[in-house]
């Protein structure tokens, strides 16, 4: 007889979730970024059992020595004889016996178990049991070590005496083996000992005749192995579904009649051990200033309110800050679909975040240069970083790309709009391809226009005012700017009496009642930053008319006529105001400089096919031609345009950009060509010395039907002063049906009040003076440049 049940199969099963450092992500649910933590827990059978149970059974035989004792007696005449016959022998006496001892046996210790899965350290964790087994056996094939005959005592049967009578007896012969038993003990007898984990399947106590039969050895329960804190690396690429398995090992730790050994057991199928997800979560909603107080152009785009970074234009203005916005926070995966994803910020699971600017670039504080297509990268811990945009970047439209690098990124960079969701790639064990966050912003580059200033007036009254000596050119360096601060409304330097508008009290000198006379010429000048460098680029100046009488009262919109050859009261404005104007850009009085002159001159050197200087250029050096530009050309006299308009065209400008040697020679522009991005243009203005000032709308051909018309008639107005103001915009590539930047007009930006515009004055006399953008100077209504030249005139 024998026993086998063995236990020699094990049913691994087990899970791979969240460390509690990772506790907001869930495994089970989604998935979980690199550099988290993952813990492993597995289960599996105790111990295994490979056995086999041997039952033994004999018998034991005894022999008994018997002896029977006999006294014959008898009587032979007088006499009793005796004799004493003794009976013995040796008969054997069987007992039945059984017991059980070991035929093989292997016991093995679940030892530990494998975890397998792409998220894991080496894609593999062992963790070992720490709940071990014991087993213990005693065995011996050896029927000595099992079965104990007990000693044997002779069976004396006693004596019996046997009477004869007269003849001798004979003694008898009695079955002696009957009486065996009285003289043995049955044998005691053990088994083999067994014991596994506490539990005794075969015990060696002692037992008569029969030892007990053994107990299978339990089916062992399942216990536990885990570990903690198992950090993915934060390398690993984003796979979905990562395959996992669990293998449990065991080892032989106590054999008998067998060699022992190890044995494996895998569970792989998701419903031993579950996959896992390794998704690293980054975002990107970039942002950027928007520099519209600044934005003088004519019509911008709309903005929404609130701002929308995906949808609105940004306006980044030449030569002047902006920032960008690389937040590393956002809206990731929906949180009930994947815990700890959501709205949060990701910072930790970024390795770059970075900026691309289709244009030049400069750090804040201009220490750093970064070339067009740069991937600037900025520290995590900053979200807005500031840069500052050079004068020479091209006008016009452009995207901005922001991007956030996950920390396990491949070299290669797909990417996705705000975030890596990866919803396209979700095959069980492929790369999830998406490892970067983008955004981008559409920003417009614009230029400005600025610096409006009157150089000169013509008036003998304010000849000291710009001249060092009567009668010499050399400049006094005074100029009557638009207000007291400059292009980004910080103060100039400049104070009272030298801002605009010129007007009684304005001389320097202190003449209270010192205005301009009409019929003498004014000249000013301005910048303009941007595209403006082209040959069919401008300035336009629209001037229009009001009249304030001399207390500063009854401020009015007006109309100026005057008579031209061949034409009584052309007003200024109409179809018949075509009394031309010619400027002069390098003219002595206006004085300038020669640095422009060159700068200008030798751009135009190099660029003569676009501004038809072709053949000068194929006729002279560069300093033959730069010298004919300065001394012949640009002492050509300019149409400009009648009264009512004023063109100042590109042969009325001078370059003023940055020289090339302060232009990095990686920049987006050639050297020597960011010259051209800021431009100084001159004009001038005059009214006729003789006009006829009438409230706007006045027909003054109907009137003059009814009436005779002179100077003095009342309906010209004449007590008080005629305000010139200027409407200034600038004109690219000869639209003027479109201008471009507004000096006043801007819909978000009013430079001309920016540069510090008082918008009262008090007179000398203390009267108090209403004022509008754009007023440039003040015309006595009543005086005239023909009052110069009468007889008897004094100055």
């Amino acid at each position: 007889m024998g026993s086998s049940p063995n236990n020699m199969l094990a049913d691994p099963n087990g899970k791979i979730i969240e460390s509690a450092e990772s506790s907001q992500f869930k495994v089970l649910t989604y998935g979980i970024p690199s550099s988290e933590y993952l813990k492993v827990e597995g289960y599996s059978e105790k111990y295994l059992s490979d056995y086999r149970y041997q039952g033994m059974s004999g018998q034991v035989t005894y022999r008994v020595k018997v002896t029977k004792d006999y006294m014959l007696r008898w009587q032979e005449g007088n006499t009793i004889k005796y004799e004493h016959v003794r009976r013995e022998a040796y008969v054997p006496d069987n007992y039945s016996i059984s017991y059980w001892q070991i035929g093989h046996l292997n016991i093995l210790s679940f030892q530990d178990a494998i975890f397998r899965n792409y998220a894991l350290p080496n894609e593999m964790v062992i963790v070992p049991n720490m709940q071990r087994v014991s087993a213990s056996s005693n065995h011996s094939a050896s029927v000595d070590s099992h079965v104990f005959p007990q000693p044997c005592q002779s069976t004396y049967l006693g004596l019996e005496t046997i009477e004869g009578g007269q003849s001798k007896p004979s003694a008898p012969n009695p079955d002696l083996n009957s009486s065996a038993g009285v003289g043995s003990r049955a044998p005691q007898v053990k088994n083999d000992r067994v014991n596994v984990d506490g539990f005794t399947s075969m015990s060696d106590g002692m037992a008569t005749q029969n030892a007990p039969a053994p107990s299978p050895i339990p089916v062992a329960p399942q216990v536990k192995v885990e570990q903690s804190s198992l950090q993915i690396d934060p390398l690993k690429v984003n796979k979905w579904q990562t395959p996992s398995s669990i293998t449990a090992r065991y080892e032989s730790i106590h054999t008998v009649n067998t060699s022992g050994g190890s044995k494996e057991f895998i569970g792989h199928s998701p419903d031993k051990i579950n996959p896992v997800t390794v998704h690293t979560p980054v975002v990107m909603y970039g942002k950027a200033s928007d520099d519209k107080e600044h934005d003088q152009r004519t019509n911008p785009p709309k903005r929404s309110t609130p701002a929308n970074p995906d949808t609105d234009r940004h306006a980044f203005i030449l030569d002047r800050p902006f920032s960008v916005t690389l937040p590393t926070s956002g809206q990731h995966l929906d949180v009930a679909m994947a815990p700890g994803y959501g709205n949060r910020d990701y910072a930790k699971y970024t390795r770059q975040k970075q900026v691309k600017f289709p244009f030049d670039v400069y750090s804040e504080t201009k220490a750093a240069f970064y070339p067009k297509e740069t991937w600037i990268s900025i520290p995590l811990d900053i979200e807005t970083a500031e840069f500052f945009l050079p004068v020479w970047v091209p006008e016009g439209a452009y995207t901005i790309k922001y991007r956030s690098i996950a920390i396990n990124a491949p070299a290669d960079l797909p990417e996705e709009h705000h975030a890596n969701l990866n919803m396209s790639y979700r095959t069980p064990n492929e790369i999830m391809a998406n490892h970067v966050a983008y955004d981008t912003i559409e920003v417009d580059v614009v230029g400005r226009l600025y610096d409006f200033r009157v150089t000169d007036i013509l008036d003998f009254n304010w000849g000291p005012v710009f001249r060092r000596m009567e009668g010499q050119v050399e400049h006094t360096g005074n100029y009557y700017w638009v207000g007291d601060k400059g292009i980004d409304g910080d103060l100039r330097g400049n104070t009272d009496p030298f801002v605009l508008p010129i007007r009684q009290g304005s001389h320097p000198a202190g003449y209270k009642n010192l205005a301009v006379k009409t019929g003498y010429q004014f000249k000013f000048d301005m910048k303009t930053k941007g595209d403006m460098w082209r040959e069919n680029d401008a300035i336009r100046i629209t001037p229009s008319f009001y009249f304030v009488d001399k207390k500063g009262q009854n401020r009015r919109k007006v109309d100026v006529y005057y008579h031209s050859d061949s034409n009584y009261f052309v007003k200024v404005g109409s179809q018949q105001d075509k009394e031309y104007r010619q400027v002069t850009l390098n003219e002595p009085l206006r004085a300038v400089p020669e640095s422009q002159m060159w700068n200008t001159s030798e751009y135009y050197f190099r660029h003569p096919d676009a501004y038809g200087f072709n053949s000068k250029v194929e006729e002279l050096f560069d300093h033959e031609f730069i010298r004919y530009f300065a001394r012949d050309y640009a002492r050509q006299p300019v149409k400009t345009g009648p009264y009512g308009w004023q063109i100042l065209n590109w042969n009325l400008r001078t370059f003023i950009g940055p020289l090339a040697d302060t232009v990095p020679s990686n920049a987006m522009k050639p050297q020597k060509d960011a010259v051209a991005s800021e431009q100084m243009w001159y004009g001038e203005y005059s009214l006729p010395a003789d006009v006829y000032i009438v409230e706007e709308g006045k027909d003054i051909a109907g009137y003059g039907l009814q009436h005779r018309l002179n100077k003095s008639h009342p309906i010209f107005l004449r007590d008080g002063y005629l305000i010139v103001n200027f409407n200034i915009e600038s004109i690219q590539n000869g639209d003027t049906q479109k201008p471009h930047l507004q000096y006043i007009n801007g819909e978000l930006s009013n430079q001309w009040n920016r540069e510090g515009f008082k918008y009262q004055f008090t007179d000398p006399y203390g009267y108090n003076f209403n004022l509008i953008d754009g007023d440039t100077i003040f015309y006595h209504g009543d005086q005239s440049s023909t009052d110069d030249f009468k007889a008897g005139v004094t100055h």
